[in-house]
């Protein structure tokens, strides 16, 4: 049995314990100092916290806000670059740049605080109807005689003042009020007497609360009204034109704020007033402050005269005009519009993309804290506004090399930080903290001569004047000839010439593009490399077809073929078939169809595809221009290499395949002449440095089937169809093709060939689209005009001194 083990208990406290903490309770001195204890370590632990925060603030965040100070006190602002210069190859200009000034206005100077007139008038004009019913008043009247307006907006009443709705026009109403009083001298009875007028409280009109303020308010609005005045003198304006621009400026900036309401509320139709109401009054007020913060140009392209002068000496009475100083393209020629392209400024999409993000910038700037993402994104946005998006008013490649070499054109823009006043958000002083110089674009020089392209031009815009066959010629080519000419250096392959007609122009393309686009005679599209529809190259195909017909089948080039004038029903009416057999030397001389018929059938399509794909048709030739057509082999989406039959011997003769351009067709009889296939460009150096094409591509034929060929050509010069081209200073090689167009008679004319014959170094390319006319009756005689011509004389001499 275990044995049991008393546990003793512990002993009580004594009882005089508990009376003592009971009466420590009960004794309110000792509750209090225990309290003050209390506190005071509350204190303490909340000093320490603060003194760590502030440590932590000075030292562990020093940088992050020494950046938020400088921030606040300075402005980045970007200093435009000037665009690179474009060059001909003899360093003539073709476009570069022009100093000018742009007379703006920006809303927001105009209507800040404290310019009691500027907004009087924006009350009256965008708030008040003409009481007898009449039409708003118009801004030239109020500045022609000022005192009427001034009566007018201060007989308003407490209910008209009452009776606007509208809480963005009760903001302006309070705006202009503390306009009115500032600096008036009003005693504190007659401020609080015109608050409550215009909170529509009062009994009394405006002017019986503030009859003191008349002369006040008139002598602001006659010398702001004076001084526009003679700035419209100055900048020899017209009578009213400066009035019409704010009129018109504010009405701009009410259709905007309409606009994003009525997005605001999901309809397109004419919004209720009391639906407006609905809206928040701070999203409201700052879309007017977006709409108002856009620069609006009243004049361009000033030089520096009075106007610019005056405002530098009223800058403070006349706020919100300033002048600026801008880069303005200019082009010396309208020749080559589709190579050389022009400038624009950004469009609306562009605009509205630039005037968010700065609107976003400075909401950003306005935080007193930003978490990290805020700050990254201020960060972010302070680079694209002052580096890498260009600003509304600054202008960029549209079209053509000026948007191919965009960021090589563009340069670098500059920076200056300036000390800046953050709540009038504009610059304290002229005086800048730091500043980095923008760095001027590259220049651009091109392989084009520029008086070359211009006589081509002038040439092809009268191409039907040089037919030897007029009366074939179609009416319509008479009044608008169409086509091209090409001129390229044959070791190179630098284009000299690439001339077009028709063509836009600068003007055209900036004010009437879509009248252009619809245009029947299509000008938006340069035949030289990117025709409307891409043309067969008719019998100038005939000369790859020798090569292949002499190394593929073997044959000899006096091996002769019958001509009876037609073939299985493919006439041949190229020649007046007095020899009914005809060697490989007569067949490109007198190009003979029938000859080429019963060759292409023993080749076959398939040879006759890879042929065409050998001499680069059915891909681009390799200029700088995207734009640029790569030309079909097949037709309507037919694969050429099961041609058989009637297609397959117009595919013999290029007629029906493959569809080139006259650049093509350069750079292909290029290859003819020197034996490989050249890659064409159009720059010749970017920033002084030159620019290298891709090597040439060899061409699979032998020398002595491109030796045969050649003399061919040269005996077509001599006695065959491009005879027109024999009687010239230098000796030329040419073959000439009539592309026809079936059921129509609106046969396009060729002529491609090289010079001088012996040693090739320029290959030439004439296209009459639509013509009617075989090429020896247009394209030749137009080729001979303009080798005959002073321009290329000169270029010739110029080039032998290279």
């Amino acid at each position: 049995m275990k044995r049991r083990v008393r546990r003793r208990a512990l002993p009580k406290p004594p009882r005089r314990w508990a009376r003592r903490a009971a009466s420590e309770r009960k004794n309110p001195v000792v509750e209090a100092e225990r309290r003050v204890v209390v506190l005071r370590w509350l204190a303490l632990a909340a000093f320490a916290l603060l003194v760590a925060r502030l440590g932590w603030l000075q030292l562990g965040q020093r940088e992050h806000w020494q950046r938020e100070a400088e921030l606040t006190r300075t402005r980045q602002v970007a200093l435009s670059a000037a665009r690179g210069r474009i060059l001909d190859r003899a360093g003539r200009t073709i476009a570069d740049n022009r100093r000018a000034w742009d007379l703006e206005l920006d809303l927001s100077r105009m209507l800040e605080r404290g310019r009691c007139a500027p907004l009087a008038l924006t009350l009256l004009l965008r708030h008040f109807d003409d009481r007898a019913g009449r039409a708003r008043t118009q801004l030239a009247e109020v500045l022609e005689e000022p005192a009427p307006f001034v009566d007018r907006l201060l007989a308003l009443g407490p209910a008209e003042l009452s009776s606007i709705t509208s809480a963005v026009a009760r903001v302006e109403l309070q705006e202009w009020g503390r306009g009115l009083l500032l600096g008036s001298g009003a005693t504190t009875r007659s401020v609080v007497a015109l608050r409550s007028s215009l909170a529509g409280e009062g009994e009394r009109s405006l002017g019986e609360e503030t009859e003191a303020d008349r002369a006040r308010l008139l002598e602001h609005l006659q010398r702001w009204s004076e001084r526009l005045r003679v700035l419209e003198r100055c900048a020899g304006a017209e009578k009213g034109a400066l009035a019409a621009f704010l009129e018109r400026s504010l009405g701009q900036c009410e259709e905007q704020v309409e606009a994003r309401i009525a997005s605001a509320l999901g309809t397109s139709a004419p919004f209720d007033p009391a639906a407006v109401e609905t809206l928040e009054l701070k999203p409201r007020l700052e879309w007017w402050r977006r709409a108002r913060q856009r620069a609006r140009t009243w004049l361009r392209d000033l030089e520096y005269d009075p106007a610019i002068f005056f405002l530098a000496q009223h800058a403070d009475e006349l706020p919100g005009f300033s002048p600026q100083l801008r880069l303005r393209r200019e082009y010396t020629s309208e020749a080559a519009l589709a190579i050389v392209g022009t400038v624009a400024a950004p469009t609306d999409d562009q605009r509205e993309e630039w005037n968010e993000r700065r609107g976003r910038l400075q909401e950003l700037r306005r935080l007193l804290q930003r978490s990290n993402e805020e700050q990254a994104e201020l960060l972010a946005l302070q680079g694209e506004l002052g580096v890498e998006l260009l600003s509304p008013h600054e202008i960029r490649g549209q079209y053509g090399l000026e948007q191919v070499f965009e960021e090589r054109l563009r340069g670098k823009r500059g920076t200056r930080i300036a000390e800046w006043d953050v709540f009038l958000d504009r610059p304290r002083s002229d005086e800048d903290v730091t500043e980095v110089a923008s760095v001027a674009g590259e220049d651009l020089q091109l392989t084009l001569d520029l008086a070359l392209q211009e006589e081509a031009e002038a040439l092809l815009s009268r191409a039907g004047q040089y037919s030897e066959e007029p009366q074939f010629l179609r009416d319509e080519f008479k009044k608008f000839p169409s086509g091209a000419l090409v001129v390229v250096e044959a070791r190179t392959g630098e284009v000299i010439v690439a001339a077009s007609f028709p063509n836009a122009t600068r003007e055209g393309l900036r004010t009437d593009y879509s009248q252009l686009a619809e245009d029947v005679h299509r000008p938006l599209f340069p035949r030289a490399f990117q025709p409307y529809a891409v043309p067969q190259p008719g019998s100038v195909f005939k000369s790859f077809v020798a090569l292949r017909v002499l190394d593929q089948l073997g044959a000899s080039p006096e091996e002769r073929l019958h001509c009876g004038g037609s073939y299985l029903g493919q006439r041949c009416g190229n020649h007046a078939h007095t020899e009914t057999e005809l060697d490989l030397w007569q067949a490109l001389e007198k190009s003979c169809n029938c000859y080429f018929y019963r060759r292409a059938e023993q080749l076959g399509a398939r040879s006759l595809t890879e042929l065409s794909r050998s001499f680069g048709f059915g891909e681009k030739t390799g200029i700088e221009l995207p734009q640029e057509l790569p030309g079909a082999l097949g037709q309507d989406g037919q694969e050429p290499e099961r041609a058989s039959g009637v297609e397959l011997r117009s595919f013999g003769i290029g007629q029906v395949v493959p569809h080139t351009t006259p650049l093509q067709i350069a750079r292909a009889y290029a290859g003819v002449a020197m034996g490989a296939l050249p890659s064409l460009r159009l720059v010749a150096a970017v920033g002084g440095r030159a620019v290298t094409s891709g090597s040439p591509r060899a061409l699979e034929a032998s020398p002595q089937a491109l030796a045969i060929v050649r003399q061919a050509l040269a005996r077509t010069v001599d006695h065959g169809t491009a005879n027109s081209l024999a009687r010239l200073p230098w000796t030329v090689a040419a073959k000439t093709g009539t592309a026809e167009r079936y059921k129509v008679a609106e046969d396009h004319s060729w002529v491609a060939g090289w010079l001088p014959r012996e040693d090739p170094r320029w290959v030439f390319v004439v296209f009459c689209e639509r013509a009617n006319n075989h090429g020896g009756q247009l394209a030749a005689p137009l080729m001979r005009e303009f080798l005959d011509s002073t321009a290329w004389r000169e270029f010739a001499a110029r080039e032998a001194e290279r």
